[in-house]
């Protein structure tokens, strides 16, 4: 007797003399969810295998090494598994687990113009992660900049839409107290002459510095 046997068979039973026809077995796996990484690094994918065709029970050779059918806590990258049915029949199926970008944020801090004064500020700049984002600063401000700041030390915490965060701070400063000092003075050297000179020295405050006389 004469067995053709078709790519994917082989034979079952020598005894029984019977051919398994895998080549004639397909397996569908449209079914299956994959949950990528909520966060950049937090490696919490997820892969839950659904499946038709073939003979069930079904055993599970993953490219990981797993032997169940989901796969959880997974790293970024491809994964592969093999699936054989209770004849012998394989399929294989690949998937994708991907990650959002690492929150990036940057946090621009506006000096206060002089010493005491509010006129401070701290803008924030996102990206990466998943938008919308929401803001929590140490001062109770919701929004993405805070303005009227004294000089001190203000921190962010910025959350995605996926519960991830990251947190940035900025130091307002301020310029120190204008002071000025009279280095020299030279007085008139004859009554009616015009070769008096004063001399001053300025430090403080924010430079470049402007100059109002009195001339009294």
């Amino acid at each position: 007797e004469i067995i053709t046997l078709n790519v994917g068979d082989h034979y079952k039973d020598l005894d029984a003399g019977y051919i398994l026809g895998c080549s004639n077995v397909s397996f569908d796996f449209s079914a299956t969810t994959v949950n990528d990484l909520t966060c950049n690094d937090s490696n919490d994918g997820q892969v839950n295998l659904s499946l038709t065709g073939g003979t069930a029970p079904y055993s599970y050779n993953w490219s990981n090494g797993a032997t169940t059918d989901d796969l959880n806590n997974l790293a970024p990258g491809n994964y592969v598994v093999t699936v054989t049915d209770n004849n012998g029949c394989e399929g294989t199926y690949s998937v994708t687990i991907s990650e959002p970008a690492a929150i990036a944020a940057t946090a621009t801090a506006t000096n206060v113009a002089c010493s005491g004064g509010d006129n401070g500020a701290v803008q924030v700049t996102v990206n990466g992660g998943t938008a919308p984002y929401s803001y929590n600063w140490n001062t109770g401000a919701t929004t993405q900049s805070i303005n009227s700041l004294t000089a001190g030390q203000y921190s962010v915490t910025i959350t995605d839409a996926n519960n991830c965060s990251t947190t940035q701070s900025a130091s307002v400063d301020q310029a120190g107290d204008l002071l000025v000092s009279v280095d020299q003075a030279t007085n008139v050297t004859c009554n009616g002459d015009n070769d008096g000179a004063i001399s001053i020295s300025v430090s403080g405050g924010t430079a470049p510095y402007s100059f109002d006389w009195s001339n009294e």
